[in-house]
């Protein structure tokens, strides 16, 4: 993430303890400073498939970050 956006982004947050939540259509881990992730391909069943309907796998992240939100 070093000089890409979502890097800066994360460093912002963690200089000014912000929580920052990533959400994508795949995750390779280790990231630090997010405090949650998600990926579409949490809920795909393989990568082609997140490709082609998108907006059904985002509906599921809202799902998820719905009852992320409501725990705190």
């Amino acid at each position: 993430l070093k000089g890409k956006l979502p890097g800066v982004i994360a460093s912002l947050c963690q200089e000014y303890n912000i929580p920052l939540i990533g959400i994508a259509g795949s995750i390779v881990p280790p990231l630090p400073h997010f405090e949650q992730l998600y990926s579409f391909l949490d809920y795909a069943p393989h990568l082609e498939e997140a490709i082609r309907n998108p907006e059904y796998y985002l509906r599921q992240v809202a799902k998820e970050l719905k009852r992320y939100f409501l725990k705190l």
